[in-house]
Formats: C-alpha cells, structure tokens, sequence
C-alpha cells in the first residue's frame, strides 16, 4: 500500500479525484483517547466487513471484493506502520491500487464506496490552505514559522539575522558588558560596574540598534514574502513588537500578536499558541466570500444550487466553492450526456455523492474550495458557488 504524506494530498488531489468504478475510501480514528474504546484493529475489522457487503451490494463477486480489501489486512499486520499512529487514518482502495495517509484529523468511522474516491472528510486539508507565517521575535533567536491549523515548520531564509549580536558584528558583546572605574570617596579605586544584558537600562540604551536590527530583518524578508497573500503574526515579549511594528513594510501584519518569549517554543508550540489568534482573519475572509457570493446571485454568476453547482464544475466553470461542514452528502446520478443531475433522499448502492463529485471536479479545475459551518456562516444550502463566467 503507497502511503500519501499528508503535506502531499493537495498534490494528490487528482489521484483522489480520479473516475473509477468502483474505489472505496476508509476513514476512521487510529488512537484510543479512552480506555473503553475499540483498539484500530477491532475498527480495522468491523470496517472491512462494512466495506465488503458494500462492494457486493454493487455488485462484486467475492474474490474481486476480497483483492480489492487486501491491502487493508495487510496494514493491520504491519508492526512498522502502528508505532506512531496518526490521529486519523484514510484508506483509498480500488482493484488496481491502493493508497493510505495519515492524517492530523480523527475522523468518525466512515467507508464509502462510490465512482470516485469520497474526499469529503479531508476537505480541511484539501481546501484553500489557511497559512499564515509566525514571525518570533527574541534578540537571540529570531524564526519565520509557516503554519496551519494542523502544521508548522521554520522557513527562515539563511540571509535573515537570528539574533542582535550577529546582526552587531564581533564586537557587540564588547560593547553589551561595560567597565567602568572610577574615584570613590578617598581610595582612588572604584569597583569594576558592569552594566550588561538585562539590566533596566538596555531596552532604552539599545532599542536603536534593535530597530536597526528589525528594519533588516523586514528588508530580508521581504523578498520571501512580497507575493504571498498571507497573513503574519507576531511572537515575542511585549516591547518587542511596537518596535517590528515601526520597521514593518509587510501590509498583511494582522493587530493581534502573541506576547511571550518566543524563544521558549518549538514552531509545533507557536502554531498551537497562535492558531486562536488568526482563526477570526480567515472566518472574515470566508465571510467576505459568502457575501460576495450572494451579491452576484441575481445575474447568474453564482449558484446555491447543488445540481448547477455540480454542472458548473464539471466544465470548470467553478472559480470559489463553499461546502457546507454539516451538510456533506447528496445521494444521486449525473447524466453527462443529458447533462442532467437526479438527487435521491436515501442511498442505494450505485447512486453517487453529488456533494463529492462537485468538491472533486472543483478542485480537479483549481477552484477555491472552503468548508463553511452553518452555525458561523448561515449558509443552509450543500454548496454555494461563484462562477468564473455565466453559463
């Protein structure tokens, strides 16, 4: 079984959005959270044995079925595989090929079989990735971070300095200890004073060099960043920021920063700290999207339609799909030719999820796909779109 890492699945996405009849897709948990819960082997079996009644209800004979589920088998025997589970597992599963990714999700026990593989509990990773860079600011260790809800690693470019004394030079531990002597009363020595770092008086004595410092760190980053659309976030010890604040040229710095010392955390650690904080600048941006959607409703450019959607999609005509996170399947057909969609109110097997095959021909197409929640964003409909051009 070929592994798919999951940094890798937007690269992947026409492999899982490939036409064949039939895959099955498996989604289920991989780590007990509970004592009294099932071990992945229990779920391994109970949701191969799913998944084989659902293939023979299409129609495959036992042996087709039993090669097409072997893989799964074969995955539970593999000490290697189980020594660090992921949170979640997805199995994508045909007579010819076999894939597994493991996922930061947990994912409630699932298996669909379909004409295409079901990409629909991936959509978080699958979508229109909310990246955004971390910025930890410390005068001793300074990182550019890229992270995502469900990921974080230092993208720092080798030309940014990493702390004040490499940006000084040599001689800027020289100049941080001073010696001074002196005349004290009638003895003409005076105790060696040391003013170094930490004292009160560095923050004021020092924060010229510190803006000079942050002004060449947003000079070099800028050629890193200038065509991202990416937000950024600041990380570091309050008095820190008002100053990156005055040298910053990058116009996507959001108000919100994190104020600790940046240098105690590991970029996994940032991202958690951080995530909170950016979460409301992508629920705008998604809001602003709903609202735009609905504007061009009346002239025919956008759809809350899942069948104009869905045909909309299938000639790439789909710029932005939103898909709503509590309304994810609709059983039904989609006659190509007639260029006609029927929609059932219950599954029978060789019926189709219409939702899937949207997201799947909207992201085969390069469309900007988001999961809305209902709850956030009153959206009632499966899916809204915005068209790159009217029918």
């Amino acid at each position: 079984m070929r592994e798919i890492p999951n940094h890798g699945l937007a690269e992947q996405k026409r492999l899982l959005c490939s036409n064949s009849d039939p895959v099955v897709s498996i989604y289920l948990p991989s780590r007990r959270d509970a004592p009294n819960e099932p071990p992945v082997s229990l779920r391994l079996k109970n949701i191969t044995r799913d998944a084989s009644g659902a293939l023979q209800a299409w129609g495959l004979s036992d042996d087709e079925t039993a090669r097409c589920l072997r893989p799964v088998t074969e995955l539970k025997d593999d000490l290697l595989f189980w020594r660090q589970p992921p949170a979640g597992l997805a199995l994508f599963l045909s007579p010819d090929q076999a894939y597994v990714c493991r996922c930061p999700l947990s994912f409630t026990p699932q298996v669909f079989v379909d004409r295409r593989f079901n990409v629909l509990p991936l959509l978080p990773l699958l979508q229109h990735r909310e990246e955004y860079f971390v910025l930890a600011l410390s005068l001793n260790h300074i990182r550019l971070i890229q992270a995502s809800p469900f990921d974080a690693k230092d993208v720092t470019p080798r030309d940014v300095p990493r702390s004040l004394e490499s940006f000084l030079g040599p001689k800027s531990r020289e100049k941080q200890l001073q010696f001074h002597t002196g005349v004290a009363g009638s003895s003409p020595i005076r105790p060696a004073v040391h003013h170094g770092h930490g004292g009160c008086r560095e923050g004021a004595v020092r924060k010229r060099d510190i803006l000079r410092l942050f002004q060449q760190v947003d000079s070099r980053l800028h050629g890193y960043l200038h065509k991202s659309s990416q937000p950024l976030i600041l990380a570091g010890v309050d008095y820190l920021h008002g100053l990156y604040r005055e040298a910053n040229r990058y116009p996507r710095l959001i108000p919100q920063g994190l104020r600790a010392n940046s240098a105690l955390y590991t970029p996994t650690q940032l991202r958690a700290l951080t995530w909170p904080l950016v979460a409301e600048h992508f629920r705008a941006r998604r809001r602003e999207i709903l609202h735009h959607c609905r504007s061009l409703m009346a002239n025919g450019h956008a759809s809350v339609s899942l069948s104009e959607n869905l045909v909309a999609a299938h000639h790439a005509r789909v710029a932005t799909l939103l898909v709503n996170a509590h309304d994810h399947h609709r059983w039904g057909s989609f006659d190509e030719q007639a260029q006609e969609v029927e929609i059932l109110n219950t599954y029978r097997p060789g019926a189709e999820d219409l939702v899937n095959r949207t997201v799947a021909e909207s992201l085969l197409s390069n469309a900007e796909v988001h999961t809305l929640d209902p709850e956030r964003f009153s959206i009632r409909a499966a899916t809204a779109a915005i068209f790159r051009y009217a029918a």
